[in-house]
C-alpha cells in the first residue's frame, strides 16, 4: 500500500512526452473500481431478452463504411494493374499439415426426462459473433460471444455451466457486471476478450458496454482460482477516460505480461464523419496481483493520444509472450490499416511496470518487404460476381489481429488483400530486433489461394521453444462454392515453410442473417496454446449452419509429429464406447463394442504424449467387451487411455484421477 500510494503522489497529474520530433503521448494514473465478486454457481439461468437489430451499422457510423467501400475500390484497380503483385513466393511442405485431434461445437446441451439421451442445439449468438477461448490446464474450455459467457469440459465431455436438470448454462454480459448493466437491452454489451494465464492459473474476461460517452465502460474480470465456475473479481474503467464527455470505447485488445493486464481499445466520437469519429487508441495498464487478489481498487495507467508524426497510431495489436508472458516492457503492433496499399509497419512499446514508476513509451515505424492492403470481402454463393467491395463477408480494415513475441522476434498477422488474386489473405509479418540495440527489420509474407477468400485471424506458438518452433495461424474461409468455415496453416520458423491451408470445418450454409448489403464475419478470432501439451492448439471461429445463421466451431490441433504426440496414428473410428468414472479415484471402466474378435492394445499417456502405463495386448471378444483397472497407482492429474487395435482406435478417452 505504500509503495501504491507513493506513486499517486508522483504521478497525480497527466504528463506530456516527447520523445523526438516524431512521438508523442501522454500518461495519467487510474483507478479502477470494484464492481462486485461474481459467483457462476449461485447464478440462475437468464432469460437474456434482447431486441437487437442485425442491420445495425458500423459503430463509427455509416459514413466509416461507406470510406471503406470507397478503400476497397481502390485496392481492386490497384490489383488489376500490372507488375502491382504483392504476394511473395510461399516455400510450401504439406509434412507440416496439422492434424485435429478433437473438435466441437458451441452447443447447448439439454437431457430428456428418462431417457439416456439429449437434446442438441446451436448457439447462434450475434451480428458480428466476436469468437474469443481460452483454455485452462483442467481442460476446460471458456468461449465467448456477443453477448454471452460459455464453457466446456473437454476432459469429462459435458457443459461447464449447468442448471438444476443438467442443460447447459450460460452467462450473460448483465449477470457478470450485475448492476453496471441494469439494463442490457439498452446498452448492449459487446467485444469480449478472453486470455487464460498459465503461470498465476487465473482467467482474464474483458468485454464493453454501453455507446455513447455517457454509459461507455470497460469491463474486467479475473477468476479467483484455476475453475472458472469459482468466483471472479469484476472491475469497471471508464469508457470515456479523458473525462471530457466526448468519447465512447470500441474494439479491444488484450495481452499479459509477467505482472500486468494490457488492453487497448479506440476512442470514437459519436455522430460525425469517419474522419472525426476515431480520436486515438488508448493503452490501459493493469496490475495483475491486485485484480487475482480482489483488491477494492486496482492500479491502472492510461497512455493516450500516442501519435507519430502528429498523426495518431492507429489500432494497438498488444503482442502475447509466445511460451510464457514476457516482462516488464510491453509491445504492441500496429499499421496504416485503411489504406488501399502500403509497408509500413509500426512497434510500440512500455517499457516497465506501474510498480517502478519509470515506465515509458516508445515508437518505431519499420518498412516491410511485401506490402498489404484494405481486403476485399469475403465472397459467398449469394455475392454477384464484381461486389466483394461491398457486398458479402465483411473483412474491415487491414489492421493486425493478433501477434506474439518470441526471443526477439514479433510474428503478426492481419487481414490484407492478395493483390495478385484480388482476394483477401492473410498478411503475415516477421520483425526481428525487438528490444535489442538493432535496428527493426521486417519480412511479409501474403497467404493467400485462387480459390478462398481468408480473414478474421489469430496467430499462436504451440512449441515446446527448443525441439520445434512452428506457429499455427488459425482464420475464418469462405469462398462462392466454399461455406463460410475455419481454416488453419502451419508456419514453420526455421525453414520459413508453410503447410496447405487445411480447413478444420466447412459450414453447412452460406450465411443469410442480415437483408441485403454485407453480413457480419468476425471480428475476431480464437486461439490458444494448449500448455501442457506442446504443439497443440485449440482454435475457435465462425462457420455457416444449415438455416444461414452462424455459430462458433472449436478445434483441437496438433503439429504434424508423430514423437510430438507418441502415437500410432491410428484411424479414428471409435465405436460404441463408454468409460466411467470420470473423474476416477480407484477402479476405472471402459466399455466397448468390437463387431469380431481382435486383440486390443491398452495403454494410458499423460497429456504430453508420454506413455505413463502399457497394460498390453489383450484379447477382445464380439460384442460388448469392458476393460478396468485400479487408478491408485496413477498420480493425480490429466492422462488419456487408449485402446488401439489393427491401427484403428477401439476407445480413446480423456480421464482425471482425483486425489
Amino acid at each position: 500500500m505504500m509503495r501504491r500510494l507513493l506513486f499517486i503522489l508522483l504521478a497525480i497529474t497527466t504528463h506530456q512526452f516527447a520523445i523526438s520530433q516524431e512521438v508523442t503521448y501522454t500518461v495519467k494514473p487510474f483507478s479502477g473500481k470494484k464492481i462486485q465478486t461474481f459467483d457462476p454457481s449461485t447464478a440462475e439461468e437468464s432469460y437474456m431478452p434482447k431486441m437487437e437489430s442485425l442491420e445495425s451499422p458500423y459503430p463509427s457510423g455509416n459514413s466509416y463504411r461507406l470510406f471503406l467501400k470507397d478503400q476497397k475500390k481502390k485496392g481492386s484497380a490497384i490489383a488489376k494493374q500490372e507488375n502491382k503483385s504483392s504476394r511473395s513466393s510461399l516455400n510450401t511442405n504439406s509434412s507440416l499439415n496439422p492434424i485435429i485431434q478433437q473438435e466441437l461445437g458451441m452447443k447447448r446441451i439439454v437431457p430428456v426426462p428418462n431417457q439416456d439421451t439429449s437434446y442438441v442445439f446451436d448457439y447462434s449468438g450475434g451480428t458480428p459473433l466476436d469468437n474469443t477461448i481460452a483454455f485452462g490446464k483442467n481442460g476446460i474450455l471458456l468461449a465467448s460471444v456477443n453477448s454471452f459467457l460459455w464453457g466446456y469440459d473437454t476432459f469429462s465431455d459435458s457443459s461447464l455451466f449447468k442448471n438444476a436438470d443438467g442443460s447447459t448454462r450460460i452467462i450473460s454480459f448483465g449477470q457478470f457486471a450485475d448492476t453496471l448493466i441494469p439494463d442490457p437491452n439498452s446498452s448492449f454489451p459487446f467485444d469480449p476478450k478472453l486470455i487464460y494465464d498459465h503461470i498465476n492459473e487465473r482467467y482474464i474476461y474483458v468485454f464493453l458496454d454501453g455507446r455513447g460517452p455517457s454509459d461507455s465502460q470497460c469491463i474486467i474480470g479475473f477468476s479467483t482460482t484455476s475453475d472458472p465456475r469459482d468466483p471472479w473479481n469484476v472491475y469497471s474503467l471508464p469508457g470515456d477516460p479523458r473525462g471530457l464527455g466526448a468519447n465512447w470505447t470500441d474494439y479491444p485488445a488484450i495481452a499479459i505480461t509477467e505482472d500486468e493486464l494490457f488492453f487497448t481499445v479506440n476512442m470514437i466520437i459519436p455522430n460525425v464523419s469517419w474522419q472525426e469519429g476515431f480520436d486515438g487508441t488508448v493503452i490501459w495498464q493493469i496490475e495483475l496481483e491486485d485484480g487475482y487478489n480482489g483488491e477494492a481498487d486496482l492500479d491502472v495507467q492510461l497512455w493516450d493520444n500516442i501519435a507519430f508524426n502528429n498523426e495518431y497510431v492507429r489500432y494497438l495489436c498488444p503482442v502475447e509472450g509466445a511460451v510464457d508472458p514476457e516482462g516488464p516492457n510491453a509491445y504492441f503492433v500496429s499499421n496504416r490499416p485503411w489504406d488501399a496499399q502500403n509497408d509500413t509497419l509500426f512497434v510500440v512499446e512500455v517499457t516497465n511496470t506501474i510498480a517502478s514508476g519509470q515506465a515509458s513509451l516508445n515508437v518505431t515505424p519499420v518498412k516491410s518487404n511485401v506490402t498489404y492492403g484494405i481486403p476485399p470481402n469475403g465472397k459467398q454463393a449469394n455475392t454477384p460476381a464484381g461486389t466483394e467491395d461491398s457486398l458479402g463477408l465483411q473483412t474491415n480494415d487491414a489492421r493486425f489481429l493478433g501477434a506474439v513475441l518470441n526471443g526477439n522476434t514479433i510474428h503478426a498477422v492481419g487481414n490484407t488483400r492478395d493483390f495478385t488474386s484480388n482476394n483477401a489473405g492473410v498478411y503475415h509479418a516477421t520483425i526481428t530486433n525487438v528490444g535489442t540495440s538493432s535496428a527493426l527489420s521486417a519480412v511479409g509474407h501474403v497467404i493467400a489461394t485462387d480459390t478462398l477468400d481468408l480473414g478474421y485471424l489469430k496467430i499462436a506458438y504451440p512449441s515446446n521453444g527448443t525441439q520445434y518452433n512452428q506457429y499455427v495461424i488459425g482464420f475464418n474461409h469462405t469462398f462462392t462454392d466454399v461455406n463460410a468455415g475455419i481454416s488453419c496453416i502451419v508456419y514453420d520458423a526455421d525453414n520459413d515453410e508453410y503447410s496447405e491451408i487445411y480447413r478444420l470445418k466447412d459450414g453447412l450454409n452460406y450465411v443469410d442473417r442480415m437483408s441485403g448489403a454485407y453480413e457480419r464475419w468476425g471480428d475476431y478470432f480464437g486461439i490458444q496454446n494448449i500448455h501442457y501439451a506442446p504443439g497443440r492448439v485449440w482454435t475457435g471461429g465462425f462457420y455457416g449452419l444449415a438455416n444461414r445463421s452462424s455459430s462458433t466451431w472449436f478445434n483441437d490441433v496438433s503439429l504434424n509429429d508423430s514423437t510430438l504426440l507418441n502415437t500410432e496414428s491410428p484411424k479414428t473410428e471409435i465405436n460404441d464406447s463408454k468409460v466411467y468414472p470420470n473423474p476416477v479415484y480407484d477402479l476405472f471402466y471402459a466399455d466397448f463394442v468390437v463387431e469380431k474378435e481382435q486383440v486390443v492394445h491398452v495403454y494410458v499417456v499423460d497429456m504430453n504424449g508420454k506413455t505413463v502405463v502399457d497394460f498390453g495386448s489383450r484379447n477382445a471378444q464380439v460384442g460388448r467387451n469392458r476393460f478396468s483397472f485400479n487408478s491408485n497407482k496413477l498420480p493425480a492429474g490429466f492422462y488419456i487411455i487408449n485402446g488401439i487395435s489393427n491401427n484403428q482406435v477401439v476407445f480413446q478417452e480423456k480421464i482425471v484421477r482425483s486425489e
